[in-house]
This record gives C-alpha cells, structure tokens and sequence, in this order.
C-alpha cells in the first residue's frame, strides 16, 4: 500500500500539468502511467488561442463563437468561456518553461488557418507537442513527482459518493492499493475500442470507466470525432494525422475523378468546413464509389510551398525522407477515429461532484459538444489541468481517512483474480479474440454513420460479449491475463453505455449522424 496526498491518474499532457500545478501546493504527488503510450506525446503541437498579435482582428469572443458553433451549442458555455479566456496565458507559461513556438521575422505569433475557425489562430510549437511533452516530464523529475510506469488503474476506491484512492497493477503483475486523499483522472480517450484510429494502444477508454464505477455522471456519450484527413497508404504510415492547417494553407481534397468534391457538402467553406462535416463528405465519396484503391480520397498540397507544408504540417518532413513529396504528389486520406468529445461530467473546478475526485483532459465532458473545434485540445489540456490540480490540491489538505471495510473487501475480490500461474495462454487468446471483436463492432454499429439497426445488433453482441467475460471471471483465476481481462472487460461496458447514448439521440447533429432519421 501507498499514500500520497494527490494521485493523479493518466501521463498525458493534461495528467502532466495537473501533477505540477498540484506540486506547487506543496503536496505529495503520484502519477501513473499506463502501458501503451498516449495521445499528448504524438501530436504535432497544434494549440488555439487568441494572442496579442498586430493586425488580427481576432477576439475572444469570436474564438468562443467558434468553439460553441463548432460543437452545436451543446457545450458547456462556462466551461469553453474559461477555455478561450485562460488559454493565452497557458501559452505564455509553456514559453516561460523553455517551449518555442512559430513565429514570423517580426517575433510574433505564426498564426494558421484550420477548419471551423473565423481567424487564423492556430499556434504551432516550433519542434512539435513532444518538445513541450519533453519540458513538462523534465519539470516533473526536477519537482521530484513519482511515476508508476506501466501500470494499470483498475478500480477507483469509492462509495459512490467518496473516494479514499485507487487500485491497479503494477509492471510485475502485483496488486497494489494507493490510498490518496484527491484523485485526478487524466486517463485521455478511447480511440482504442476502433478499429481505425490515430490513438495509441493504451488509450482504450479506462478513465471513463473508472468514473462511471465511481459515481460519476457521464454525458455526451454519443459524439466521437473522426479526423477526416487521416493516411491510409504506405502501410507505415496508416493513420497518420494530417492536420486541419494544411487544408488551412489550401490543400484541397479530390476525389479518385479528380473532383474537388467539398463543392457539393460545403460550397462556402469547402476544406475549411468542421470535421465532422468532411469526415462525413469523405465517407460519403468513398461510399458512391469514388474512392482511392486504398480506401481514402486524395490531398492536393502541390500549390503550396514546402516551407508552407513544413509548418503546417510537421510530420510531412518524415513522408518526404521516404520519398514522398507533397509538393510533387497526392497523398491517400481517409477519416480515422481521433477524440471523444464525451465523457465525465465536470463543474468549472474540474470536480465531479464525488468527494475527492477531479476530471480533466479528453476523460473530461462538457467542453466539446457534439464535436471538438480543431486545435482546442491541447489548449483544453493546459487550462484545465491546471484547474484540477489546483483543487485537488486545496481538497488534500484535509487529513486521510481510512479506507471502509466494504472497499477493502473488494480490494480482496480482486486480488483472487490473480494466482501463481504465470500465463494462461487459452485465456489471454480468447481476450485477445474478443478484443478485436469489440473494436470491429464499434467501427461498424457507431461509426461516421449510424442507424437503429446498426446500432441495435451492436448492443446485443456487446452484452453478449460482457456474459461471456463474467462467466471467464467466475470459472477461472486468471492470472497474468488480468490487465488484458480489465482491458477489454471496459471496453465491452463502454461499448454498451456508447450505444445506449447513440440510439437514444434520434436526431442528427455534429459527429451523431443518423441515416435513419
């Protein structure tokens, strides 16, 4: 057993800021990080935000028109009202930490054009999100913070009303109970229950999981994100994130007849619709059987400079070194699963109304609606990771209480799962097997494009599934089989509680389309 005054659940960029602004209270901090990366780290550094730069016209006011139209007016208005506000300043402390961001020769502000937004106001860090990551994990050994790495949270220690701390396992497969006085869930996405996503294989939907068990409310279920400009050819580089920026520049996509086919779905617009317009355009293209050989339709970026490619497009630098030249040829692209705009029920201190637990990051709801504004991620993670570490922390200076008797309970139910078998090789097959199952049911029932029946068969072979996982629970001890027993045992019940959210929603709006409506 440990103890630690914050617990902070989720290595990403939200969990990161979170752990440091809780540190700077003086408090003992512990972080987790969970096997198989996440999605801070992979991101080329896009962030929104309205700066003092001369000549814009910009406002803040725009920024939160932007943000609210974006996501269909479901969003919180509180909550992207503290987003446009405090995100200049999150950019400002990065720069005071040793980040560098695009500039112009003038030193100020390169700022781009993505889809959705009235101005350019889309910043880039200069080397990409990793040198911001890098900054921030090199703050968190400087202030001393403990890392768990590769470990697994499988169970929030709650009363439905309380927390008292977590329970997960560690890198040897033991059980181990940390009692904390705050937990701050930054756990990131789900993009890992899809078939097709730009995700990382540890961002499977935990974080929501964990809060739903806990107590906590979950709303906006229904809206997933699927960026519309995602690689599907070479092979290597499937599912590679071309960023909105680009079409900013003037990228144009093309269908396989050569059409630039945003004409007929956002005459006004065109690449700078919002993405649930395009991914919805590109799968409806590919669908009336004017798709690439690879599934994708094309992007045109041969009439833009390679400086303006570089920019606003980072990762173009590694097609080029493979011999692929933007500026000389098409690139094949498709909608791949990207960011849950769901999740945990949060007030604008982060709180989810159980005592003693934060939410913040893509585990948290309420800020995007029914679908994200490119670029206000990142933002997002900044602002309110620092929200929630600072509550946290000001919650952690009561004293610790012991855990009930009822949890440890639990604690002891949880840790029969486990025996001295190292590996049962027949059990961790068939995981594996319902695994991949649940994320090809997940891409097919609720998907860009839904419907009852879809949806419906969905559900039934979900609770199918979650029958099948009690009964391998009850027969067996499973070992070393238990995180990947948790995994998908979460998947299975996120599954269920997605598609009971999409088929409630009859109508459609932003990233819940219906063609049954």
């Amino acid at each position: 057993m440990y103890e630690t005054d914050v617990l902070v659940i989720g290595a990403g960029g939200a969990g990161l800021r979170a752990a440091l602004e809780a540190k700077a209270y003086g408090k003992k901090v512990l972080l987790t990080a969970k096997k198989g990366g996440n999605s801070s780290i992979q991101t080329v550094g896009a962030h929104c935000a309205v700066m003092d730069v001369p000549g814009t016209s910009d406002s803040q006011e725009q920024h939160f028109e932007d943000t609210m139209n974006s996501g269909h007016w479901i969003s919180s208005p509180e909550l992207v009202e503290i987003l446009v506000s405090k995100a200049p300043a999150a950019i400002k402390e990065l720069e005071s930490w040793g980040v560098e961001f695009l500039k112009d020769k003038t030193d100020n502000y390169l700022l781009m054009k993505a889809g959705g937004h009235s101005f350019p106001r889309t910043i880039r860090c200069k080397d990409g999100y990793h040198q911001l990551y890098k900054v921030m994990l090199n703050k968190i050994k400087q202030a001393g913070i403990q890392i768990f790495h590769n470990f697994l949270v499988i169970k929030i220690l709650s009363d439905q009303q309380k927390v008292w701390g977590a329970v997960g396992i560690n890198s040897l497969g033991e059980l181990v109970i940390i009692k904390a006085k705050a937990v701050i869930l930054a756990a990131g996405g789900l993009g890992q229950i899809f078939k097709n996503t730009t995700n990382p294989t540890g961002i499977s939907g935990d974080g929501y999981v964990l809060a739903h068990d806990a107590g906590a409310k979950l709303i906006d279920m229904e809206f997933i994100q699927f960026l519309p400009t995602c690689m599907t050819h070479p092979k290597e580089f499937s599912g590679m994130v071309v960023n909105d920026t680009l079409r900013g520049e003037g990228a144009k996509l093309l269908n396989v007849k050569g059409e630039r086919f945003m004409e007929k779905y956002s005459p006004q617009k065109m690449e700078l619709a919002t993405r649930d317009v395009i991914a919805r355009a590109i799968y409806q293209e590919i669908k009336e059987g004017n798709g690439t050989a690879h599934q994708g339709v094309y992007l045109d970026a041969s009439e833009l400079s390679e400086e303006q490619i570089f920019n606003s497009f980072p990762l173009a630098k590694r097609l080029h070194s493979r011999g692929i030249n933007l500026t000389k040829e098409y690139i094949e692209v498709a909608p791949f699963v990207h960011f849950y705009c769901g999740g945990v029920k949060i007030d604008t201190n982060c709180f989810t109304g159980i005592e003693g637990l934060w939410v913040c990051g893509e585990t948290a709801g309420g800020i995007h609606g029914a679908n994200r504004l490119g670029g206000n991620a990142l933002s997002e993670i900044l602002v309110f990771g620092k929200i929630a570490g600072e509550n946290a922390a000001r919650q952690a200076s009561s004293s610790m209480d012991s855990i009930p008797d009822l949890l440890l309970k639990e604690v002891k139910m949880l840790e029969e799962l486990l025996d001295d078998n190292p590996f049962h090789e027949h059990i961790n097959e068939h995981l594996s097997t319902f695994k991949d199952e649940i994320k090809t049911i997940m891409w097919d029932s609720v998907g860009i494009v839904r419907n009852k029946k879809m949806m419906e068969h969905g559900f039934q072979r979900l609770e199918e599934i979650r029958k099948e996982l009690s009964k391998l629970q009850e027969n067996n001890a499973l070992g070393k089989s238990v995180p990947l027993f948790m995994t998908v045992r979460n998947m299975a019940l996120l599954g269920g509680i997605i598609l009971q959210a999409a088929l409630k929603r009859k109508e459609s709006i932003g990233t819940h389309y219906r063609d049954d409506g």
